[in-house]
């Protein structure tokens, strides 16, 4: 199972936003029996006038849920943010759109064996002659069928051992991947005059490669918005 699942909402403030100054996301996620929960949490500053030296806080959570199919394995269950960008609509409004991932492993159903039909078949009246040879024929195929079946019972020991080790190994990759709800921080950066891939990263304490996950950097202009994850070291 893989999703990209897009998430657009719009923020209607009780001032005017003249600007946003600066702007960050986190999320807290829940599993349910056949859900995942949890909430966008948009916090930062603003200023309600161009002019004005000061800026005001905001802090808004934001939730959203997923239905999860029967058979997902709820050990395996992985969520990541890919994209988030917002803009300012009119006066009072802030939009947030925001694109996240969910991973996770399906059991696999058994397949259903449907017996096949037996086949009638009318009895053939031999002579002498072809009875014995008929009798002579049935006893090899006897010996044929008892090797078979101890041929077929090894088999059948080599993949009962199979799947053992298989059960073995899934319960250890799944007590690995039990983990508790994460929280990430994401910033938003705009470019300024005189500023660098190369400037940003020093000052931000990141790396191109990192950026590059999460944006184009393919033309670099002024006033771009960069998504950039905030570094767990710090």
């Amino acid at each position: 199972m893989n999703k990209t699942i897009p998430f657009t909402n719009d923020i209607i403030f009780n001032t005017k936003i003249a600007s946003i100054t600066s702007i960050s996301l986190e999320h807290e996620v829940s599993i349910n029996d056949h859900e995942l929960t949890g909430n966008f949490i948009i916090a930062g500053d603003y200023k309600t006038h161009e002019v004005s030296v000061n800026k005001e806080t905001f802090n808004y959570s934001l939730p959203f849920s997923v239905d999860l199919p029967d058979e997902v394995i709820k050990d395996t269950i992985n969520f990541d943010i890919t994209d988030f960008t917002y803009d300012v609509i009119g006066d009072d409004t802030l939009r947030v759109n925001i694109e996240f991932e969910v991973e996770a492993k399906l059991e696999e159903k058994e397949e259903e064996i449907i017996p096949l039909p037996e086949e009638k078949v009318e009895p053939i009246i031999l002579d002498d002659k072809e009875e014995r040879k008929e009798e002579n024929i049935n006893e090899d195929k006897q010996e044929v069928e008892v090797n078979t079946e101890v041929i077929d019972n090894e088999e059948q020991i080599e993949e009962k051992n199979e799947r053992l080790d298989e059960e073995i190994k899934e319960n250890i990759i799944s007590s690995i991947n039990n983990e508790e709800d994460t929280y990430t921080t994401y910033y938003v950066h705009i470019v300024r005059e005189n500023e660098t891939i190369e400037s940003i990263c020093e000052k931000l304490k990141t790396t191109k490669d990192i950026i590059e996950q999460y944006n184009d950097l393919t033309t670099l202009s002024i006033n771009d918005k960069l998504i950039i994850p905030k570094n767990t070291d710090e």
